[in-house]
């Protein structure tokens, strides 16, 4: 990490910047349909210089057309169980034979970084 102070709250972050780090692992539900991810985002403007955006956890599924899935989100807790319910809904009614869901249980962003509309970018690129 360099000496550099940090970054002024109003200082705009350029989207080309950032950067993740993505760490996928078994999940606990008893269907082993869901394994959890944690995605670490990053700004770097360059190797020396790396701060801490925020991070999204979640679930990612290879099978979003199983008709499971509601029940393995149900066997990890509540909130999994609603994400998982909303996933299968959608798969059942889309057209396009989706082969992976991701489920997208929580964003934080760090304070200095809210405001800037990096949602949109975070959720694109995982």
């Amino acid at each position: 990490m360099s000496n550099t102070p940090e970054r002024d709250p109003f200082d705009v972050i350029d989207p080309e910047y950032l950067g993740m780090t993505l760490t996928i692992f078994k999940g606990d539900d008893e269907y082993e349909i869901l394994r959890g991810f944690v995605a670490e985002v990053y700004d770097a403007e360059g190797p020396d210089d790396q701060q801490k955006v925020g991070e999204v956890r979640g679930y990612v599924t290879r099978f979003p057309h199983s008709a499971n899935l509601a029940n393995a989100g149900d066997s990890i807790g509540d909130d999994p169980a609603l994400l998982a319910a909303v996933a299968s809904e959608i798969a059942s009614v889309s057209a396009h034979g989706a082969w992976w869901a991701i489920l997208i249980d929580r964003i934080v962003l760090e304070d200095r970084f809210r405001g800037q509309r990096l949602t949109k970018v975070i959720v694109a690129e995982l």
